[in-house]
This record gives C-alpha cells, structure tokens and sequence, in this order.
C-alpha cells in the first residue's frame, strides 16, 4: 500500500508539474532538469542535516543514543 502511494504521488507530481513548467514558458528540454533538481538536493542537503541533527548538544535534537544507554 505505501508503495502504490509513493507511486500514486510520482505520477501526479509528474503529470501536473509538466504542464506547469510549460505553462510558464520555459522550453521542454529543461523539464528533466526541473525535475531532477529535487532528488539531487535531497543526496545534497539530506546528509548534512543528519550530519549537524546527531551533533546538536540539545536532549531533543540528539538522534543518537548516550553511550551509556543499553541498544
């Protein structure tokens, strides 16, 4: 079921967003690169967020357990 969602939201991003960006008058050759510019941000921005979220010296910003703490 959450893979038919996933999939459901794909398909209806994909087929609104396109007639969008035409709409807007940019040319059909850079679609794909419109697109494309959200999963390369996430590989971008994700990791440095997780980077600085396990860092944070906060008790509700840690996302990794206390050394002392049994796993």
């Amino acid at each position: 079921m959450v893979a038919a969602g996933v999939w459901f939201g794909w398909a209806l991003q994909l087929s609104l967003l396109i007639p969008y960006i035409q709409l807007l008058g940019i040319p059909h050759t850079w679609t794909t690169y419109i697109l494309f510019c959200g999963p390369i941000s996430g590989m971008l921005v994700q990791p440095i967020v997780g980077y600085h979220s396990d860092r944070y010296p906060s008790l509700f910003g840690r996302q990794q357990p206390d050394e002392e703490c049994p796993a």
